[in-house]
C-alpha cells in the first residue's frame, strides 16, 4: 500500500457513478431474465470512505446481520468488490431464486445462487470499468460470508489505499423486494486507477 493514500474529487467520483450505474445496468438486465421479473439496480452516489476518521458515511445495517459475496481481482488495479445485502433482502431473494417458502432454511443451495447473484453484479460493474479504462483484471473465485461488520471495513482500511462505497438501491418490481445493498471496492493501485481516471475524462 502506498505511504498516502489518493483523495478522489468530485470529477472522478461523478465518473466512478457513471461507470458503476452503466455495470448496474449489465447485471440488472441478467437478474431480470433469471427471475423473469424487471430488476433495477440504481446507483445514485459513490462515496470514498475515511474510515480513520467520522464513520457516518458507513451504512447503519453493517452493524447488523448482512449478507456478503467477496470477489477479489487483480491486475493493472487490484484489490476486492464486495456485494453487501441485509439479511433481510439476502432471504427474500434467496427465497425467490429458490422458489422456496419463507420459512425455509437459508441452506447451501441459497447461499450459492446468492454467490452469483454476487458474482453477476461486481463482474458487470468491473468489466465496465475495464472496458472504459482499457485496464484488465483476474478474479478469483466469489465467497460468500456472513459476519461482517463495520470493524471488517476498518480492517480493509488498513490494507489498501481507499474503500468505495456504493450506496445502491434494489427493487424487484413484481416481488416487493427492495431495498438499500452495498457495493463496496478497495483499490490497492489508487494512483494509478486515478490517471486512468484523468485521462479518459481528458480525452472527452
Amino acid at each position: 500500500m502506498s505511504s498516502k493514500k489518493i483523495t478522489l474529487n468530485e470529477d472522478h467520483l461523478d465518473f466512478l457513478v457513471e461507470l458503476f450505474t452503466v455495470g448496474a445496468g449489465k447485471s440488472s438486465e441478467i437478474l431480470s431474465e433469471m427471475l423473469n421479473t424487471y430488476i433495477r439496480l440504481s446507483i445514485p452516489m459513490v462515496k470514498q470512505i475515511d474510515v480513520s476518521g467520522d464513520d457516518e458515511d458507513i451504512p447503519d445495517y453493517l452493524n447488523q446481520e448482512v449478507s456478503v459475496i467477496d470477489l477479489l481481482f487483480k491486475g493493472d488495479v487490484s484489490g476486492e468488490s464486495k456485494l453487501i445485502f441485509p439479511a433481510e433482502i439476502a432471504r427474500k431473494l434467496g427465497n425467490l431464486l429458490m422458489d422456496a417458502q419463507e420459512d425455509e432454511d437459508f441452506d447451501s443451495a441459497k447461499i450459492g445462487v446468492l454467490t452469483e447473484v454476487g458474482n453477476i453484479v461486481l463482474n458487470s460493474i468491473m468489466g465496465t470499468i475495464s472496458n472504459y479504462l482499457n485496464i484488465s483484471f483476474d478474479y478469483q473465485i466469489p465467497i460468500f460470508q456472513t459476519e461482517f461488520t463495520k470493524s471488517g471495513i476498518q480492517h480493509m482500511a488498513e490494507t489498501h489505499d481507499t474503500i468505495l462505497l456504493a450506496d445502491t438501491r434494489f427493487t424487484a418490481d413484481e416481488h416487493e423486494i427492495s431495498g438499500n445493498i452495498a457495493i463496496l471496492f478497495t483499490m490497492d493501485s489508487m494512483k494509478g486507477l486515478t490517471r486512468l481516471m484523468e485521462k479518459h475524462l481528458e480525452e472527452l
